[in-house]
């Protein structure tokens, strides 16, 4: 995988499963990664320049403990791995990455949802000569200005 494919992989999987400061630290070890051809090299195949942590730390902006935590999460979770000779080096792992959950694939699926919620609610809306059933919700009290035996707020539904 290419530099900068990592660095949106980094971007859209990672916020999934770790907080930002862990993001944070994960993009800044792919800052410090250099490949020797950024349009043919893979990542995976190259390790950072050794960067203490406190060093990570004035770079990411963040406090020493929580640099040293989230490299240790990120060690626990095969994201990055260690260089066998090179003390504070590390190598990205990008099969791990694939396999955490997209962002905008659930951000996608949540417009899916409120798409499908809006034609249920309009079906309804287009029948008036539908009597209402058991299921059938409207609150009492309701601010909204919709047909007596359906509420059109998302908040019902």
């Amino acid at each position: 995988m290419l530099k900068h494919d990592a660095r949106k992989l980094v971007q859209d999987r990672a916020t999934t499963r770790y907080p930002k400061s862990v993001v944070t630290v994960l993009g800044k070890i792919i800052d410090l990664t250099h490949v020797g051809d950024w349009r043919e090299d893979h990542i995976e195949q190259f390790f950072s320049t050794p960067t203490t942590v406190s060093k990570l730390e004035f770079l990411t902006n963040l406090e020493w403990h929580t640099v040293s935590r989230a490299l240790k999460i990120l060690l626990r979770d095969g994201v990055i791995k260690a260089h066998p000779q090179v003390k504070d080096s590390f190598g990205l792992n990008p099969e791990t990455l694939q396999s955490f959950a997209s962002k905008f694939l659930t951000l996608r699926s949540r417009s899916l949802d409120r798409k499908v919620l809006k034609a249920v609610r309009m079906k309804f809306t287009r029948n008036p000569n539908r009597e209402a059933q058991q299921y059938d919700i409207h609150p009492v009290g309701c601010p909204c200005v919709c047909v007596p035996y359906f509420c059109s707020q998302p908040s019902t539904i």
